[in-house]
């Protein structure tokens, strides 16, 4: 009997503890939304330098994940909204401002200037393969970036720039590396110092570009001449600890 009623009394304090754990489970997946969190996200994207968006809205949907609403002049303003959000290590934001440009510009127009913002970051730039195409305002970098805090430099330059309505960066860091930027500045200094193709490298802004990825070797430019891009090509090869050239140099027959 007592062993009857110390059983029963065991189920009995098991099944209330299950039932209490089972209430703050739902209490916890029925929290409300933290009007608190949104505002204070609200109020750090409005003290942010050149920022000033109009109708600006956050909401927290559920817990960890929130909407931003407003009206951007310029990408710059929905890129910088976006980052100071992620600042809280949310689980999804949902970033549905408007980018609707006071001055209309066509693609040719914007990728003038992102041209120019791009060769004034590459000034003796031999090392850092940058490319971009534009539609429709909406912008796409490419490329492979030896220097750090290039990549940022050139976001930086190009979310403010009129017209644009978005900006897709797929620029990569090559990895660091002691042995590669050794076979960057062999190379370089070889065919700066042969004289049939010194050049292409007189002035600050590269015809040719050298990227380094793990010994292997990518040549990319322009060039007057097949036998010149033989030429750079052979030069690259002989480099010491080179593993491979891939040579994408182009040239007008």
């Amino acid at each position: 009997m007592k062993r009857y009623l110390t059983t029963t009394l065991l189920l009995l304090a098991i099944t209330f503890v299950l039932l209490c754990k089972g209430i703050v489970v739902a209490e916890e997946e029925t929290l409300p939304p933290d009007k608190g969190l949104a505002n204070k996200i609200k109020n750090e994207i409005q003290k942010q330098k050149k920022v000033s968006l109009k109708h600006l809205e956050v909401t927290e949907v559920s817990p960890g994940h929130i909407t931003i609403e407003g009206i951007a002049d310029l990408y710059g303003e929905k890129y910088i909204a976006q980052k100071t959000a992620e600042k809280y290590n949310l689980d999804k934001i949902d970033n549905n401002i408007i980018v609707n440009p006071d001055l209309m510009r066509n693609d040719t127009d914007i990728e003038r200037e992102i041209f120019n913002k791009i060769k004034s970051k590459l000034v003796d730039g031999y090392f850092d393969d940058v490319s971009f195409k534009v539609s429709n305002g909406v912008v796409q970098l490419f490329g492979k970036i030896s220097r750090i805090g290039l990549i940022k430099k050139i976001m930086d330059d190009v979310i403010w720039i009129p017209g644009v309505r978005h900006v897709e960066n797929t620029m990569t860091m090559l990895p660091v590396s002691q042995q590669d930027d050794s076979i960057r500045r062999q190379i370089l200094q070889k065919m700066r110092n042969d004289m049939r193709v010194s050049h292409y490298f007189a002035g600050s802004f590269p015809n040719i570009i050298i990227i380094v990825e793990g010994g292997k070797v990518t040549l990319k430019g322009y060039v007057n001449s097949n036998v010149d891009k033989v030429i750079l090509e052979q030069i690259a090869k002989s480099t010491f600890n080179v593993l491979s050239v891939i040579n994408m140099l182009e040239y007008s027959q």
